[in-house]
């Protein structure tokens, strides 16, 4: 953003040089800043313009030799002078049509400038009215500093800033917090507003101008317009918007500490199990305003990272978390929640006669927060959720399981429903055990032979039709009936025979034997659940 404090058209205009003649550049009257103001008397420009000066000439340098004047023209624009004025009629009669074009193509205005004037009776009048402008400019800059200044003071928002900055620019705005993803929009178009909120944040920066609002070096948060600002004031104003952002983020961020550290880590010492007594909970809880009697059930949310859209820069995962709570609250009384590594935790009652329409509701806002956190910040939302505990001071058992139900959602098949522990069936056997050596040899005396065999027919990936491997996972899935894998594969009857007897040979094993068939179905699935072998043969 380029602050230009004096046009050379506001300069012409409030100089009183009206019957000053626009020759040629005429585009650059509105661009160019005039700084202040110079006679030349040499054809070298190099060293001594520093940008901003409205150059006068008699023309007499020009006299013997008038297309010297585009070259002129080229070195002042090249400098960032604001214009050049020449007396046409006194030493030369007429500007060349070279100079006419290169001021032109340049966005150079090129004066004609009266030959009655002195050089006097232009600077003087020049200079007091680019101090008059400046002394104007320094005013109003320090009135709307003291306005905003005045909102942080009375403990202003976020909406109370850009409702200022809008009066000053007119401007739709949207401010978003890179930390919280939350978004505060001031507008007088209703479908601005509208389309600022579904919007993922890296669309909006490639359609909106927009400012960073930095702290230290680092990105807090955003601030769009509908359209670039264009005169000196709204500029000013954005400035200053811009600090008092920058001022209002910081102390945010601060309070948030400590409002919300006290009550994050009393949660986190209930599902961590630092308590030792159920009514030290219930006590500390209550000054909160929570409870905490009866069976509680935790439910852990996170971001799927492998099936999330990748987007610069990514949405905050926070903001996809908040339309699962807003969505939660607006279904239950307030629920205890917290952020940590794993994502966010709630705790929610469950009276084990309501559990199973608990778990229904619970099923039918996490299908609809997935559906809009995806649409809105391209994060695709994973869930896990814990058995009901008969009381709180046991919720770190239903904070285990639901830690490991959310593993399990993001390693299977991509679902719109939680990941229930009490549905996982032999999940619950298997997940503790999935990252362990044993799991490790277990998966390599099963299927490491298939595993180690290269080539396109044996691909450690499941993917693909010419996978031994996928083939493998289908005929299991689908209880080791051919014809149903031919039909889910696209491949013909005789060919999937052909793979099964090729796998049995390779494994060296009776593919028809239970036993076997129970293992191999074993060792998929604990190979499919991502642990150590998987990644040691697919590159993870």
């Amino acid at each position: 953003m380029r602050t230009i404090l004096l046009t050379l058209r506001q300069l012409i205009d409030q100089g009183g040089f009206s019957d000053f003649q626009i020759l040629a550049g005429s585009s650059g009257l509105q661009s160019r800043e005039v700084k202040t103001i110079c006679v030349i008397d040499t054809l070298d420009l190099e060293g001594w313009i520093f940008g901003g000066e409205f150059l006068l000439t008699s023309g007499y340098i020009f006299r013997d030799d008038p297309e010297r004047l585009t070259r002129v023209i080229e070195m002042a624009s090249k400098a960032g002078a604001a214009a050049l004025g020449v007396k046409v009629g006194e030493h030369i009669d007429r500007i060349p049509p070279g100079a006419i074009r290169a001021a032109d193509r340049l966005s150079f205005p090129l004066i004609g400038i009266p030959v009655h004037y002195a050089h006097t009776e232009i600077i003087n009048p020049a200079l007091v009215t680019i101090a008059d402008n400046r002394a104007k400019l320094t005013d109003s800059e320090g009135e709307i500093r003291r306005q905003f200044f005045d909102v942080l003071l009375s403990g202003g928002s976020h909406k109370n800033i850009l409702d200022l900055l809008h009066s000053h620019t007119h401007r739709d705005l949207l401010f978003i917090d890179s930390a919280t993803g939350e978004r505060y929009a001031v507008a007088d178009s209703l479908s601005f507003g509208q389309v600022v909120e579904n919007v993922p944040l890296a669309s909006l920066l490639d359609h909106f101008t927009h400012e960073t609002i930095e702290l230290e070096e680092k990105v807090q948060g955003y601030l769009f317009l509908d359209r670039p600002v264009r005169d000196i004031k709204s500029e000013i104003a954005l400035a200053q918007a811009k600090d008092a952002l920058r001022l209002q983020t910081r102390w945010e961020r601060e309070r948030e500490k400590i409002e919300r550290g006290r009550e994050a880590q009393f949660l986190q010492d209930i599902l961590y199990k630092r308590f030792r007594h159920e009514s030290e909970i219930r006590s500390r809880g209550r000054a909160l305003g929570w409870s905490f009697s009866g069976p509680q059930a935790v439910v852990v949310l996170d971001v799927d990272r492998n099936r999330s859209l990748q987007q610069e820069p990514p949405e905050p995962y926070i903001r996809a978390f908040e339309i699962f709570r807003s969505m939660l609250r607006s279904a239950c009384d307030d629920v205890p929640s917290t952020l940590l590594d794993e994502g966010m935790s709630f705790i929610l009652n469950t009276p084990l006669e309501k559990w199973p329409k608990i778990r229904k509701e619970l099923a039918s806002i996490f299908a609809n927060a997935r559906r809009e956190a995806r649409l809105k910040t391209g994060l695709q939302l994973a869930m896990g959720v814990g058995s009901p505990a008969q009381s709180v001071l046991s919720c770190d058992v239903s904070f285990r399981e639901a830690r490991r139900a959310l593993a399990i959602a993001k390693l299977g098949e991509p679902s719109s429903t939680p990941s229930f522990w009490e549905e996982l069936g032999i999940y619950k056997i298997l997940a503790p055990m999935y990252e362990s050596a044993d799991s490790r040899s277990f998966i390599r005396e099963q299927l490491g032979a298939l595993l180690e065999t290269g080539g396109a027919t044996g691909a450690s990936s499941l993917g693909g039709q010419d996978s031994l491997l996928g083939t493998l996972f289908c005929i299991i899935r689908h209880n080791w009936q051919l014809k149903p894998v031919a039909n889910a594969l696209n491949l013909h009857y005789n060919t999937v025979k052909y793979r099964y007897r090729r796998i049995g040979e390779i494994l060296g094993t009776d593919l028809e034997s239970s036993s076997t068939r129970t293992s191999l179905a074993l060792a998929m699935e604990l190979y499919v659940m991502g642990g150590p072998e998987r990644r040691d043969f697919d590159g993870q």
